[in-house]
């Protein structure tokens, strides 16, 4: 498994689809089949190291493909949202399926300038970006299908295990996923909401 993600420097949808789409596939793989622990390290430091702040709000980290306030709405829920989303459920998962990833002495003789600390610290400035749309979608995302992306990575094992991280996402993702989950509104139309 090898951390592909980058940001195109000229805007290029086809690019960027490709670019979302490769780290959803890894995402699957990732959920899916066995790996060799140090690749999933070393693509979750690579991977990590592509989030990038807002000036408005250094507490959050995003892996959106351009500046959000260059897009339009709809566009920047699928370039710059969904990648975000996509990204920090893969590093969740990464986390549960390797929970030497929480242990300083797994980074002690590596290359990888990376510390427990920055482990958690990049999974709650991720998760926290998550929450600044309330999970709620436009184009091809909707909210259902936003809640699906953290439930296949097993968000609420996460969650359980490591409440402290970010408990905004705990929250937010819960209540989300009790409103998808009850029904009350056809999933065509919860992203409205």
């Amino acid at each position: 498994m090898y951390c592909t993600y980058y940001r195109p420097a000229n805007v290029n949808l086809k690019e960027y689809e490709n670019i979302i789409g490769k780290l959803a596939y890894d995402l699957h793989l990732l959920e899916t089949q066995k790996h060799d622990e140090w690749s999933v390290y070393t693509y979750f430091h690579a991977l990590s190291c592509q989030s990038k702040t807002l000036e408005k709000n250094h507490a959050m980290r995003f892996f959106g493909m351009a500046a959000p306030e260059s897009m339009p709405s709809d566009a920047r829920v699928d370039f710059f949202y969904r990648p975000t989303y996509i990204a920090t459920a893969f590093l969740m998962k990464a986390v549960l399926l390797y929970p030497s990833l929480m242990n300083e002495a797994t980074f002690l003789d590596s290359e990888l300038d990376f510390t427990v600390d920055t482990v958690k610290q990049t999974l709650a400035a991720c998760m926290l970006a998550c929450t600044a749309r309330g999970f709620d979608g436009a184009g091809v995302l909707r909210l259902k299908d936003c809640i699906k992306i953290f439930d296949d990575a097993g968000a609420d094992e996460f969650i359980e295990k490591y409440p402290e991280i970010c408990p905004e996402f705990a929250k937010l993702y819960h209540e989300k996923k009790a409103f998808v989950n009850s029904g009350s509104v056809d999933s065509r139309e919860v992203w409205f909401n």
